[in-house]
């Protein structure tokens, strides 16, 4: 195996775990007096793009994986029956040879879902047992506003798109196991193409939720959110307007 598709393997493995503990939520859901509001689409597609996008990246990042670790199908070889399973229908003769090369689309979309992941780590951590999926108000709260939340007042938002843009880049990408597979060509492409809407549709919803996030917290801090807001005046991207 060359040293290109060891690199691609490290970061596809790479990839995949940041990518799961960027989706798992670090605490359990607050206690029902804590919510602002439940059972909104937001909430349900999210739990939706949790299954359905751990499964549908963690799937396509382990299949190249296996083509890599296994190499194109030779007659008569022992693993080829598992290749011809997991790759049935390679898009061009030369599929399994773009499989364990690293195309620029990749490696960009595999640094940005890294950066995404790393971004909502850091939250997680700054926010400790305050970070819930759910929007809430718990009694012991407090403003937070320091590391990254002193650069946006929303970064896990900014985590979150920029880690699903990243995800969708990579393995979409020329070189990736649903591309030179031929994948879309399958009735896997109605299970990714609902991973992509759902994915789609919280980036769109991203900007609604931060409006009742900082109504919440508003309420619940006064002055003390208002000085925060003005010092920090972008829910999720510091250069551009779009979701303030």
């Amino acid at each position: 195996m060359s040293i290109i598709a060891v690199s691609k393997g490290v970061l596809l493995f790479l990839g995949s775990t940041f990518f799961v503990f960027g989706l798992t939520p670090p605490n359990p859901p607050p206690k029902e007096k804590s919510l602002i509001y439940k059972g909104q689409l937001f909430e349900k597609t999210f739990k939706l793009l949790i299954c359905g996008g751990l499964a549908s990246t963690l799937l396509a990042f382990c299949g190249n994986i296996v083509l890599l670790i296994n190499g194109p199908p030779q007659p008569y070889a022992h693993h080829s029956n598992i290749v011809s399973k997991i790759c049935p229908h390679p898009s061009s003769p030369s599929s399994f040879h773009n499989l364990a090369q690293v195309s620029l689309p990749f490696l960009l979309g595999t640094i940005a879902l890294l950066l995404g992941s790393g971004t909502r780590l850091c939250c997680f951590h700054t926010l400790g047992k305050l970070f819930t999926y759910e929007v809430s108000i718990q009694p012991e709260h407090k403003l937070i506003t320091s590391g990254p939340y002193g650069i946006v007042r929303h970064p896990s938002y900014t985590g979150l798109v920029v880690m699903l843009a990243g995800a969708a880049i990579a393995c979409l990408s020329p070189g990736s196991y649903i591309q030179e597979c031929n994948l879309m060509a399958t009735n896997a492409k109605w299970f990714i193409g609902l991973w992509l809407s759902a994915a789609a549709f919280i980036t769109v919803s991203l900007g609604r939720r931060g409006e009742v996030e900082d109504l919440a917290l508003e309420k619940s801090f006064g002055h003390v959110w208002r000085e925060y807001s003005e010092r920090v005046s972008y829910r999720a991207f510091t250069y551009c307007n779009i979701v303030n």
